[in-house]
């Protein structure tokens, strides 16, 4: 006793969810993926190997006293800042969140 439209709607909103939960799978694992290739990169040897690439074509390249490249930013010059939000969160949580 049902109408075609409302099969129809179901069907479509079935295949939307079903197609939109694909996508999250392979875009989880593509991330995964990334996240562990770039973890098991040495950042401190790749800078060191871009700070050798960056002096040696120093010298091409024409002086400019208004120019400013991102080879004069050292190693230690860059700070990170880890935000966490922590409104009504015991301190007990706190302490294990930063010790992990």
């Amino acid at each position: 006793k049902y109408r075609f439209g409302v099969l129809l709607a179901l069907m479509l909103f079935s295949l939307y969810v079903f197609l939109l939960t694909c996508s999250l799978l392979i875009f989880s694992i593509v991330g995964l993926v990334h996240v562990w290739s770039h973890s098991r990169t040495h950042w401190y040897a790749e800078y060191n190997r871009w700070r050798e690439k960056t002096e040696q074509s120093v010298e091409m390249r024409p002086l400019s006293l208004d120019w400013k490249d991102a080879s004069e930013l050292g190693w230690h010059d860059v700070i990170h800042i880890v935000m966490l939000p922590s409104y009504k969160t015991p301190m007990s949580v706190l302490e294990e969140t930063l010790m992990a």
